[in-house]
């Protein structure tokens, strides 16, 4: 029989599906079988102070603690890590870990300070103060590990209560031999003022704290009143006051301060013409150095014996712009009050003072009237609060008689020079920065000249070639002489001794006075006159030194060598 074309074609597509058919059954299978296979690990936990072993079918470290019902605090530690693959004998640590803060109130032991007084006999002491210890409030952040303390940090301390120092006085033996001064001197020893009255036997501690700063330490004219600063001791930088300035009564025994309500003060000192008032310049506190910011302000203030404060009277007010003045400005009072010479980092010159008479009143704001009818049921009434004074705006423009490059000191502080007047308040005498005399820069130069600078004219006068910065020229009360100090090494004068050198006003004669040559220099200090000009005061090697300009005899008057500041008044 014959086949047709697609009846064979038919066929051959019938057995092609045959044959793959069987020779699919002859393969073998290759789907996995489905087994469940779980591994465990023995894993060695310790835990709440408790080791034990455990079984994981776990694969990582934080599965184990999830079996085990385990949580984590935020502080806790463990090791290894939540993600560290499992293996058999695996130890896992957990550390409990706790944070607590504590207060806790601490006592702050009072200091004990020794004065030295050459009065007493050797050996003898007196106690001028009773210690007080302090209090002040610790908060200490503690860290626990499984309950046990490991670290313990101070986060705050608040004082509570300020200590009290224990000041005895003991006795020195001295053969220093007493002399006759005119006047009333005051000076500065270890913090605390002391007071000598005609002879330099008769000394009188005037403070017994500790903490006078010395920024400012001005007798008044008549002697009767002291006026100085104390620290407040909050270090600078911190922007909290840094000191608080007073008044004494020298001529009462134990009289009670008067604070004038004026903080952070820079200088201060008498007006001269005018009673029991007072002349300042105060600043700012800041974090970075010097750790204030200059107000370079002019206010006067006066007073009365039983502590009555006027409004301030501002002649000058802050400037706040030049980087100049940065670090301040001082003033000195003209012999007749009406003029106040200036100086800071670039500029001498001077300051008008008007009349005051009208501004610096001294009224209690807490008076009532006396007359006035009242209701005898009812109870008095509450005193007034005091009224806070007010600044009163007497604006007196300043006059620039000389200018100088700010000298570079490469530090955290300022050369201002010294300024004093001549007798009949018509020369400035202060110190000039003056040019380079080798490759340095105009504000490198270590060339300073004593200089007089007139007030009624253009005249400017070169008194001394390369005296040193620290010159401090200062007239005689009768106008005569002129002294300053010399320096040793006049082109390394920031860091050279000095001598004291009198040179008539003319600038002719100069002569060496002290100290001798072959002895150490003196330390940079201003030279202070006895107000009848036969007396020069002088800080050498810590003690307080006179000088008779007569003879040129020094010798000195302390021996504790702990003096620093000396005024001298009538």
């Amino acid at each position: 029989m014959q086949l047709e074309l697609r009846d064979l074609a038919r066929l051959s597509i019938t057995l092609l599906a045959a044959l793959i058919f069987v020779g699919c059954q002859g393969l073998p299978s290759l789907a996995p079988e489905s087994v469940e296979s779980v591994t465990q690990y023995q894993i060695s936990l310790t835990v709440d102070g408790e080791t034990r072993s455990v079984v994981s079918e776990g694969r990582v470290v934080r599965d184990v603690l999830r079996e085990q019902g385990i949580e984590l605090a935020l502080l806790d530690r463990i090791t290894p890590g939540e993600f560290t693959p499992l293996a058999d004998g695996l130890a896992i640590g957990i550390v409990r870990v706790q944070e607590v803060i504590e207060i806790e109130e601490v006592e702050i032991a009072f200091e004990k300070q020794l004065v030295r007084n050459e009065g007493l006999a050797e050996g003898e002491t007196r106690l001028l103060q009773t210690g007080v210890a302090g209090r002040e409030e610790v908060t200490y952040k503690i860290i626990f590990e499984d309950g046990l303390e490991v670290g313990r940090t101070v986060t705050r301390r608040e004082r509570v209560q300020d200590s009290v120092p224990e000041i005895q006085m003991v006795g020195i033996q001295t053969s220093i031999t007493a002399i006759d001064v005119p006047g009333t001197m005051a000076y500065l020893s270890a913090g605390n003022a002391w007071l000598v009255s005609e002879n330099t036997g008769e000394r009188t501690p005037l403070t017994t704290s500790g903490d006078l700063d010395g920024r400012v330490f001005s007798l008044s004219r008549n002697g009767k009143y002291l006026l100085y600063t104390k620290t407040t001791g909050n270090p600078l930088g911190d922007l909290e006051d840094f000191n608080t300035l007073w008044v004494l009564n020298t001529l009462t025994a134990r009289a009670e301060p008067i604070e004038m309500n004026v903080v952070n003060v820079l200088w201060a000192d008498w007006a001269p013409d005018l009673e029991n008032t007072i002349a300042y310049s105060t600043a700012q506190p800041t974090l970075v150095a010097p750790g204030w910011d200059a107000d370079n302000n002019l206010r006067l203030r006066a007073f009365s014996a039983d502590g009555l404060l006027s409004d301030e009277a501002e002649l000058v007010a802050s400037d706040g712009e030049n980087p100049s003045t940065v670090y301040g400005t001082r003033y000195m009072f003209s012999n007749n009050g009406q003029y106040l010479a200036f100086s800071n980092a670039t500029q001498v010159g001077w300051v008008l003072r008007p009349d005051l008479t009208n501004v610096l009143t001294l009224e209690d704001p807490t008076d009532v009237d006396d007359d006035a009818e009242t209701d005898d049921d009812e109870l008095p009434a509450d005193p007034p609060e005091p009224i806070d004074p007010i600044i009163v705006s007497v604006p007196s423009e300043k006059v620039v008689l000389q200018t100088f490059a700010a000298y570079d000191t490469k530090s955290d502080w300022s050369w201002i020079p010294d300024v004093s007047w001549s007798s009949n308040n018509q020369f400035i005498y202060t110190v000039n920065h003056g040019a380079p005399v080798g490759l340095e820069t105009i504000t490198e130069s270590q060339v300073f000249d004593v200089m007089a600078v007139s007030t009624t004219s253009d005249a400017r006068i070169s008194f001394v070639s390369q005296s040193g910065m620290w010159a401090a020229p200062n007239p005689s009360p009768s106008g005569e002489t002129i002294a300053y100090l010399q320096a040793m090494r006049p082109l390394e004068s920031i860091t050279s001794r000095y001598r004291l050198v009198f040179v008539d006003r003319d600038g002719s004669n100069p002569e060496i006075i002290f100290p001798a040559e072959g002895q150490p220099g003196l330390t940079a200090q201003p030279i202070i006159w006895s107000p009848n000009g036969q007396f020069v005061s002088l800080i050498y090697a810590g003690d307080l030194w006179v000088l008779d300009v007569a003879t040129n005899q020094a010798q000195p008057i302390t021996a504790d060598g702990q003096t620093t500041i000396v005024s001298w008044s009538n």
